[in-house]
């Protein structure tokens, strides 16, 4: 949903910018949760990060909606 300052749309040379993995993956099985009806679940967490190395040299333009 577009709301009031949210930036949806980014132009730029995105050579720089880095995503890394945070944390490796957790994947947990739960078993007493569903054991009722004979079923077993799983829950996935994992949590990534990026930024803009060297922001002033690669600039990005960004399109942010202002809602009147």
């Amino acid at each position: 949903t577009i709301v009031e300052d949210n930036e949806t749309v980014i132009f730029g040379d995105f050579s720089h910018y880095v995503i890394r993995r945070c944390l490796n993956p957790i994947l947990m099985r739960l078993e007493e949760r569903y054991a009722e009806f004979f079923q077993t679940g799983f829950v996935m967490f994992e949590r990534w990060d990026s930024d803009l190395i060297n922001g002033a040299t690669t600039p990005l333009a960004v399109i942010s909606h202002n809602l009147v």
